[in-house]
């Protein structure tokens, strides 16, 4: 090497040398964040899908985690993650299935009169029926054969919901007496009366195998009575 070129060199070597740092990005990380939270929703979205359906064919003793796990495309640590047993899965089917039976039941009561909300309202618990039949498998079947704890935490839980409804049906009879389409009697009978109907058409289609219940054939018997028209009483 030259005196020059050493020179140079030197001269080199006392610049400072520039660093290039990473800064973090935060629209990045919230992205991603968002993104991992999308997924994990799916996930378990799935996860209670598949165990719903489990258990409406097995029922609760005979469903396995295992099975749950091969429907949802999760390995059983994988369920393990999002629920601790299968006491929670359970549970956290029917919350899900409660849910979205609330958010439909809301939108289904815009209707402006009495008779436009109660039929809404039994298409809609029949359609609920016919498409999320486990939903309604798991509340007609399985309470009896739970183990008593868990089916005291269960009931407890359940009890929350049905008064829920229970409320919503007693306010469309009230003001279906108001309006004079109902008979002024006690709107909680008048309640008890639809919610038997219901209730009893459902157990009756699961745990006998009558034919699936009817939304204009359930109307026409609450609204007018099983007598024919003009016959005595």
């Amino acid at each position: 090497m030259n005196l020059r070129s050493e020179a140079a060199a030197r001269r080199e070597s006392l610049v400072p040398r520039r660093t290039i740092s990473r800064q973090p990005d935060p629209a990045g990380a919230a992205a991603l964040g968002s993104r991992r939270a999308r997924h994990l929703l799916q996930d378990r979205a799935g996860l209670v899908a598949a165990a719903t359906a489990v258990f409406a064919e097995h029922g609760f003793h005979s469903a396995s985690m295992r099975e749950i796990a091969r429907r949802a495309g999760f390995s059983v640590g994988g369920v393990y993650q999002f629920y601790p047993g299968k006491d929670e899965l359970y549970v956290a089917a029917l919350e899900e299935g409660w849910t979205r039976l609330k958010a439909e039941i809301a939108s289904a009561l815009q209707a402006r009169d009495s008779l436009g909300q109660l039929s809404a309202l039994t298409r809609l618990l029949v359609d609920s029926y016919q498409t999320h039949r486990g939903l309604w498998q798991i509340l007609t079947g399985e309470q009896a054969v739970l183990p008593p704890a868990f089916k005291q935490h269960l009931l407890r839980r359940l009890k929350s919901h049905m008064r829920h409804l229970r409320r919503l049906v007693a306010g469309i009879m009230q003001r279906g007496v108001k309006e004079r389409v109902f008979r002024k009697v006690n709107v909680d009978l008048l309640a008890s009366a639809y919610g038997g109907i219901i209730r009893q058409s459902f157990d009756d289609a699961i745990l006998l195998g009558t034919a699936p219940p009817d939304a204009d054939a359930i109307l026409s018997v609450f609204l007018n009575g099983a007598a024919c028209p003009g016959s005595r009483r």
